[in-house]
């Protein structure tokens, strides 16, 4: 309560709180005669052309005037001063987050008359030191896109690096990551701030932009590398701010059809003398968006008042990539090891090891390391020093050895077909097609409102819900999907209390469930469950396990069966911001201050081996002595036939993580118009990010000096015996300890701890400063509009967007492992671990 309290008051001593951040703009200048005389005085009319919304203005005893939070569009600027023509200043573009400098100079005449220009081409950045590139339209409509993202662009900036990224889900593995990977000014993956329409947009488990828009619905973005104002923070490198589009008083509409096709494309490249990898990339994007006018006849007119946009844009994507492997023989799987030769390219029978010249890289006898009782049952052989196990006769695998499991396994194995050569020169009989196909419908709909014409609201709702599923083979063989649910929700009040007063408020809600999870016929929310379907145990309703053969059998893994992968986890994040801004023009000076509340949730599930596990068969469970080298023989085959795993990885138990972030910042900033060609940009930022806690505080650190020394049972000497060698059966030898030393894991929020594990740091100020000087006292520059701009900042990366998956994980997987003496994690540790009839106890 005291951090609390503490926090608020400094905030209160700054009259400010968070991110408190725009995408909004300005107009600002001096008014001048033909003598470069200032005039007080003059009224300001600053119109958006495109919703005819206006809004007046005075200038200062300095000839000075400043409109501010202004929507990115093109405005007419309209001046009158008495004794003067007036002066109309049309097309004048207002960017995202930046401030336009129209100067005017006047000429004496009346006021019936008028002096109209148009701004042609990009102004100059005459008004703050920052560096920023703006993406307009027209570069957005005009530039192909290869995945339609927006975020391509932004490498067209000066100082941008890296990878943009997509929502499109590999073929082969990982969760898309829009924008995560874009390096600004040297920042690390991950550091870049993530704007949409002013308001955060940044991923709270991983750092990525939460929902990502296609050409069809942004209207401009702005990249912003150095020297930014105080309003921006909590960001590494940089900042990238996105205004989607919004409705005027014409009615504007796209229909769009994107399509690829392999039948349009080149051929492969190939070296091998294989089937030629075929084509992959379907790509379909449909795109259907309007804006315009509320208008209802008879009803409704909103001309003027009332505006909408809408863009439904479905897409439709399917992608593979060829790959070859080498799977068993008919014979093999019925487990027949004879006529065989081991190679380079792994096992293969003898008239196909001549036909393509393979010469032997070691024996193919595979041994009988178990003894079998008439119930089935298997018991390990103890070998004495010097001995070796006793092959199986005619290097078959007995019918009656067979575990049933692994035949209904190895059903969903593809069959071998023809043999060829490979591109790297080994013999393989299988074409597998890895895949990904992709579904998703993306929604954008906004409203902007004008209550009063000092009164403008605007909602935005943003959704990209998509799948991506993966496999190959099989329904089973490789099977993941990448999840995607993004929702943002925006509402925005811009209130007008003066013409020098301005106030701009957001609240915004972002959601996002980014899950690495199974495909939906199996995803562990409700889908099939494979392991239990088989007979193995499950922690989950839904999933598979894997079963995958090492490569010391020539396998790869092509040959796997099922699919498990580390990063699967389901998980929901969701941001809740209030941010409020405070313009106010005074002289030749506009002051800013800012105002925000920030809290982000990341609830998270990892499930990695706890839909049946990761069972890996080797050759070590039917070589000659268990040893690992390849001249001992034994078959990854033969060990599954036998349903006799090395290792299997299970998860104990599934453990629900809910990680909060509470972060506040503040600022204030003054843009100083020293003279009317230097503009000083002044500001101090105060940023307080509290790290992160678990809500039933479910982290914590070792403590070595809370260590203590317990008194180990038997049952736990036994397990420990079992460990080193020691057999069952045999007494438990004095060198196995009686007592341990546990160093003590202290949980955060338990005893009068913290529930943070690193200390808060309360001292993280921000200078800004910037400057622009247009240079007029040196004539040739003058002429050339030369403009000299810097600045220097001080920001401090977020706490958030490191990493999806729990740190600690006190249910991380564990390993039951088959031993020369039978097994640990199993219910009978005399018995191997078998697929049938001693599988390992997974809770």
């Amino acid at each position: 309560m005291y951090h609390h309290f503490r926090s608020f008051f400094l905030l209160l001593c700054l009259a400010t709180l968070g991110w408190a951040q725009t995408n909004r703009g300005g107009i600002s200048g001096t008014i001048t005669d033909a003598t470069s005389a200032v005039i007080p005085g003059a009224k300001v009319t600053i119109t958006n052309i495109g919703t005819n919304q206006s809004q007046k203005l005075t200038t200062s005893a300095e000839g000075t005037y400043a409109a501010f939070s202004l929507e990115p569009a093109l405005y007419r600027v309209t001046v009158e001063a008495q004794g003067f023509k007036k002066s109309v200043a049309e097309n004048i573009k207002v960017d995202t987050a930046a401030t336009a400098t129209v100067n005017i100079a006047l000429e004496v005449g009346g006021a019936d008359n008028t002096v109209t220009v148009s701004a042609e081409g990009a102004l100059l950045n005459t008004e703050s030191g920052t560096t920023a590139a703006t993406i307009n339209e027209r570069m957005l409509q005009d530039v192909p896109l290869a995945n339609r993202s927006v975020l391509d662009l932004a490498l067209t900036a000066a100082n941008v690096s890296g990878d943009a990224g997509s929502e499109d889900a590999e073929v082969t593995s990982g969760q898309p990551v829009p924008g995560f990977n874009l390096n600004l000014n040297g920042g690390r993956s991950g550091s870049t701030a993530m704007l949409a329409d002013g308001v955060n947009n940044t991923g709270v488990g991983i750092a990525r932009s939460v929902v990502s828009f296609t050409p069809e619905t942004v209207q401009e973005f702005s990249v912003q590398t150095s020297a930014f104002s105080a309003e921006y923070g909590q960001t590494g490198g940089g900042v990238i701010n996105v205004t989607t589009k919004s409705g005027t008083n014409r009615f504007n509409g796209t229909a769009l059809w994107y399509h690829r096709n392999p039948a349009t494309n080149a051929a492969v490249f190939r070296t091998g003398r294989g089937p030629r990898p075929a084509l992959s990339l379907r790509y379909n994007q449909i795109s259907l968006s309007g804006g315009g006018p509320v208008y209802i006849p008879k009803v409704y007119d909103g001309r003027n008042k009332t505006f909408f946009f809408f863009a439904y844009e479905p897409r439709y994507r399917r992608d593979f990539v060829s790959v070859s492997t080498l799977l068993p023989s008919e014979a093999e799987r019925a487990g027949d090891f004879s006529n065989l030769r081991r190679t380079s390219s792994g096992w293969l029978p003898e008239n196909i090891a001549a036909q393509f010249n393979q010469p032997s890289t070691g024996p193919t006898t595979i041994y009988q390391q178990f003894n079998r009782d008439a119930a089935g049952k298997l018991t390990p052989i103890t070998l004495a020093t010097g001995q070796v196990y006793q092959a199986f006769a005619n290097n078959r695998v007995p019918t009656a050895w067979i575990d049933p499991t692994s035949q209904k396994i190895l059903a969903f194995m593809p069959k071998a077909g023809d043999y060829f050569i490979d591109d790297a020169g080994l013999v393989r009989n299988f074409i597998v097609n890895r895949f990904v196909q992709q579904d998703e419908t993306r929604y954008t709909t906004r409203i902007d409102h004008t209550l009063t014409n000092k009164n403008k609201i605007n909602f935005r709702m943003t959704t990209t819900p998509t799948v991506g599923i993966r496999g190959f083979g099989s329904e089973v063989n490789g099977n993941s999907a990448a999840y995607g649910d993004a929702k943002q929700f925006l509402i925005s009040d811009n209130h007008i209390f003066t013409p020098t007063v301005v106030n701009e408020l957001r609240l915004n809600y972002t959601r996002g469930v980014f899950s690495e999870d199974f495909s939906p016929e199996f995803s562990i929310k409700g889908g099939r469950n494979l392991a239990n379907e088989l007979g193995l145990p499950s922690l989950t309703a839904g999933g598979m396990p894997l079963f995958q053969l090492s490569s010391d059998g020539g396998y790869n893994a092509f040959t796997n069966i099922g699919s498990s992968g580390s990063t699967n986890n389901f998980n929901q994040e969701q941001r809740f911001n209030i941010n409020d801004i405070l313009y106010w023009t005074r002289g030749n000076m506009t002051w800013k201050f800012g105002a925000d509340i920030s809290h982000a949730r990341l609830n998270v599930t990892p499930f990695f081996a706890a839909s049946g596990g990761r069972w890996d068969f080797r050759a070590i469970q039917t070589n000659s002595t268990r040893g690992n080298n390849v001249s001992l023989g034994g078959n990854p085959l033969a060990s599954l036939l036998i349903g006799v795993p090395n290792v299997v990885d299970v998860r104990p138990l599934l453990l629900d993580y809910g990680y909060r972030w509470n972060s506040y910042a503040g600022f204030v900033q003054n843009d100083w118009k020293v003279r009317p060609n230097v503009t000083l940009n002044l500001g101090m930022r105060y940023s307080l990010q509290f790290p992160r806690y678990e809500k039933n505080n479910l982290q914590g650190v070792f403590r070595p000096d809370l260590s203590q020394t317990v008194t180990l049972t038997e049952a736990q000497r036994r397990i420990f015996a079992t460990g080193i060698g020691i057999a069952t059966t045999a007494a438990i030898p004095a060198n196995v300890p009686t007592t341990a030393n546990l160093p003590a894991f202290a949980f955060s929020g338990v005893g009068g701890r913290s529930r943070y594990i690193v200390d808060v740091d309360y001292l993280n100020f921000e200078p800004r400063f910037g400057f622009a000087w247009r240079v007029r006292e040196i004539d040739f520059l003058k002429r050339l509009n030369f403009v000299v701009r810097g600045g220097y900042g001080l920001s401090h990366a977020p706490l958030t967007g490191n990493n999806r998956t729990p740190n600690p994980d006190y249910g991380s997987f564990t390993q039951a492992t088959s031993t020369a003496t039978g097994s640990t994690g199993a219910a009978d540790l005399t018995q191997p671990i078998r697929l049938s009839g001693n599988a390992p106890q997974i809770a």
